[in-house]
């Protein structure tokens, strides 16, 4: 017997790291996403990251979530 069950997006990156910061080559587009699973957690900091960026006050962690690590290669 089935008592629980879960199902909903699940977003995850090559690296298992979050994606947050401008997207390359769209100028005024940010991201905030890929939380492997942690989405509760990484979603509330991370929209914070994307905030705090856009307002002018990036935080030194936004470059470790930095959207064209992936596309670097």
């Amino acid at each position: 017997m089935i008592e629980h069950r879960w199902a909903g997006i699940f977003g995850v990156t090559e690296d298992r790291y979050p994606l947050v910061g401008q997207v390359p080559g769209r100028d005024g587009v940010w991201v905030a996403g890929g939380y492997s699973g942690h989405g509760n957690v990484l979603g509330l900091a991370c929209g914070e990251l994307v905030a705090g960026a856009i307002l002018g006050r990036p935080a030194a962690e936004l470059e470790l979530f930095e959207p064209a690590r992936l596309l670097a290669g």
